[in-house]
């Protein structure tokens, strides 16, 4: 395969752990800050999350421009559309595994954390979903799996010869 392919999914990757460690350090103080002597109202912890999601969903964008800015610089406009396809083939086949494991019943938390890392930049488009309609359904996904597309927008047109 192309190295030039696998740029998008390294790029998003690094957005992965970036959020991934974000996710850790707002558990970690929202854990701490709800310790007996100074707990929180359960108001308390919805604001809180309110505002870190909305702030998840800024950083995530903002990785997400800078990524197609980058991939802009360095990948042709074909290889930013076999790069998007490849992310959206990976989050599909993601999704296939995760739900195979969990109707086996063998579903490992750990296991989905490391996986799900080169696409959860993407996430926040389903979150979105959940939060306006207020119910879950599985048709919710399909935002954060074509997301990747979105790094279409960014390649340059290519120009015919003349």
């Amino acid at each position: 395969m192309n190295q030039k392919l696998l740029l998008l999914p390294k790029l998003t990757l690094i957005a992965g752990v970036f959020l991934a460690g974000l996710d850790y350090i707002y558990l970690r103080v929202v854990v701490f800050m709800n310790r007996p002597l100074g707990s929180l109202s359960l108001a308390q912890v919805e604001r809180m999350n309110a505002v870190y999601s909305v702030l998840i969903w800024i950083i995530s964008i903002t990785a997400i421009v800078i990524i197609g800015m980058k991939a802009q610089k360095q990948l042709s406009r074909a290889q930013i559309i076999k790069s998007s396809m490849l992310l959206c083939g990976y989050y599909v086949t993601f999704l296939i595994f995760q739900n195979v494991l969990q109707t086996q019943g063998v579903y490992n938390l750990g296991l989905h954390a490391l996986l799900v890392l080169p696409v959860s930049v993407f996430s926040f488009a389903s979150e979105i979903m959940l939060m306006i309609f207020k119910t879950f359904s599985w048709l919710y996904v399909i935002p954060a799996v074509i997301m990747p597309l979105v790094f279409i927008l960014f390649a340059k047109p290519d120009h015919p010869a003349p």
